[in-house]
């Protein structure tokens, strides 16, 4: 979905970002990044990790992310790009992942990935769901009517069973 934010960015096929967890690496596919107070990436409040860890950008006018991940900015009153950091993107096999209690992946061993080169980010983009949640909602009404019309035909059908019952024995 395109958002045309700067700080918004989708992963195009496989892979995820690096976050900063309390215990180590984190994981996600949540492209919504934010600048906090301290000029950090943030995404909910847990810094986004490059080659170097947090990134920390320096006061700027504007900022790009490319499909490598390379995070530059355009220094505040200044006309040429200065790189910040390379964002770390890493393809873990959803086999080696744990969900932690705050939603995000961590690795079932608590080491941290390798960086994925070839995990290629969208800027300006967000990931969204793949599923239409009124299509679903249509479809299951729709099951459950049809649900309801076969239980009624079956129990149709016993009375009229029970009702041939009672003629065969003459009641």
């Amino acid at each position: 979905m395109a958002t045309g934010r700067e700080l918004d960015f989708a992963i195009r096929g496989e892979g995820l970002i690096a976050l900063e967890g309390p215990k180590g690496e984190l994981y996600t596919r949540n492209g919504s990044m934010q600048v906090d107070a301290e000029l950090r990436l943030t995404i909910n409040g847990r810094p986004v990790l490059g080659e170097g860890g947090p990134i920390v950008l320096p006061e700027y006018d504007s900022l790009h992310i490319g499909g490598d991940g390379l995070v530059s900015v355009i220094p505040r009153g200044d006309f040429l790009s200065a790189e910040v950091d390379r964002i770390k993107r890493v393809d873990v096999p959803a086999a080696n992942l744990v969900k932690d209690a705050s939603g995000l992946l961590a690795t079932k061993d608590g080491e941290p990935a390798a960086d994925a080169d070839e995990v290629v980010l969208a800027s300006g983009f967000l990931e969204a769901s793949n599923v239409s949640s009124i299509d679903q909602l249509v479809a299951t009404m729709s099951l459950n009517r049809l649900f309801e019309t076969q239980v009624k035909m079956m129990k149709a059908a016993e009375d009229l069973s029970e009702a041939g019952n009672r003629m065969i024995r003459g009641a």
